[in-house]
């Protein structure tokens, strides 16, 4: 069974854990396209192989875009945490805190496609990653592989109410994670002992596990604000 919930008034930060009903506003569907766009951007100049004369266009445009847009305010992540933390922030709040997760956030402009959801007593989902973030050829650089299974493990807290940091990963490659290609992701709770929570997962292509994680987060004493 598919975890979600009806959308409340206000949201906590467990409830970006789990699947949610609630609408995105118009505002922050126009974030995610222009994510998109970034993202399409970015993997077009990524071992671009051009003439001198196209790049030099390239480049032209790409300053002009930047000009052209204006240096606006960054929202306030620690308030919206704040919000979050306490239980009462807004639909428009909890859509800026998960939207903005680097690498799978839906409006992050350095990230790629990754959908996770809760399943029973697993966070499950996939993920396609692109060229721009090659290691050896055709492989996914080793180091976004850990950062998946950071983003894939922290969402096991969801599983069991866990609110804490990552203090420890441990990652396996067993063989290559292979670029534009769906990834299966899986991961779970081994145990919670107090302020401490054990998790692990593995990435999967074609049925084969290609990577495997075990974890440790924990509860920091003081809180989290």
């Amino acid at each position: 069974m598919n975890t979600s919930f009806t959308p409340p008034e206000s949201f906590h930060y467990m409830d970006t854990m789990r699947k949610t009903d609630a609408t995105p506003s118009s505002a922050q569907e126009k974030r995610r396209q222009m994510a998109t766009a970034m993202q399409k951007l970015i993997n077009k100049v990524a071992r671009m192989q051009a003439s001198e004369a196209e790049m030099a266009r390239y480049v032209e445009a790409i300053e002009d875009l930047s000009e052209c847009i204006a240096d606006h305010d960054k929202f306030d992540s620690v308030e919206v945490f704040k919000q979050l933390y306490q239980g009462k922030a807004s639909v428009d709040e909890f859509y800026l805190d998960i939207d903005s997760g680097v690498l799978f956030g839906k409006a992050s402009p350095v990230g790629f496609p990754m959908e996770l959801n809760v399943i029973n007593d697993k966070v499950v989902g996939t993920a396609t990653i692109p060229v721009a973030f090659q290691g050896p050829p055709q492989r996914v650089h080793g180091g976004i592989v850990a950062a998946v299974f950071d983003i894939l493990l922290s969402r096991t807290q969801g599983l069991c109410d866990f609110l804490g940091f990552t203090a420890d990963l441990q990652v396996s490659y067993k063989s290559a994670v292979p670029l534009d290609t769906p990834l299966q992701l899986e991961a779970w709770v081994e145990y919670v002992d107090e302020r401490k929570l054990r998790n692990a997962g593995h990435i999967l292509v074609d049925g084969k596990i290609v990577a495997t994680a075990q974890g440790l987060w924990v509860k920091p004493k003081q809180g989290f604000i």
